[in-house]
């Protein structure tokens, strides 16, 4: 499978888990998490959490942020989207079980889109984990091209989640 096709598909999947986590809440600021009923074919994914971020130094704002972090043996994906249902800014990272940043995506009204992917030569992303709180900086390139190439321009982010 090449980059671009992986990249594609990650970026569907990130959405797919934002979208199924967030859908979850009940869009109330009281709740600090929010789960469905399970059943044989679903997950329940727990939904709370706190996000703050940067972009090229500018604040990052998901109002009535929702953090969703579901993880397995081999990555935690991280997904930070509006409850409300406010479009315009989310946040997702990919982070492999070493700690290495896999993919990291910002999208915001007032930057636009932020991409990092570990299969491109463009950019940097490292990951600190404290507990439930992972803090992600690095550079991303704002190329909206499938496959960015090397020199494509990037500007700085740091984002700091805490997961539920």
């Amino acid at each position: 499978m090449s980059h671009s096709s992986t990249r594609r598909l990650s970026a569907r999947g990130l959405t797919a888990v934002a979208a199924l986590a967030l859908g979850a809440c009940s869009g109330s600021s009281d709740s600090a998490s929010a789960s469905a009923s399970p059943t044989p074919s679903s997950t329940v994914i727990a939904v709370g959490g706190s996000f703050k971020g940067t972009v090229n130094d500018e604040a990052v704002t998901i109002p009535d942020a929702g953090v969703a972090c579901p993880s397995d043996a081999a990555r935690t994906t991280i997904a930070v989207a509006s409850q409300s249902g406010t479009a315009g800014s989310s946040a997702s990272v990919v982070i492999d079980a070493d700690g290495q940043v896999l993919l990291a995506d910002i999208t915001t009204a007032e930057s636009g889109p932020v991409s990092y992917s570990d299969g491109f030569n463009v950019g940097s992303a490292i990951a600190e984990q404290d507990g439930k709180t992972w803090t992600v900086r690095g550079e991303g390139t704002t190329s909206t091209d499938a496959s960015p190439a090397p020199g494509s321009p990037v500007v700085p982010f740091e984002l700091t989640i805490t997961c539920p």
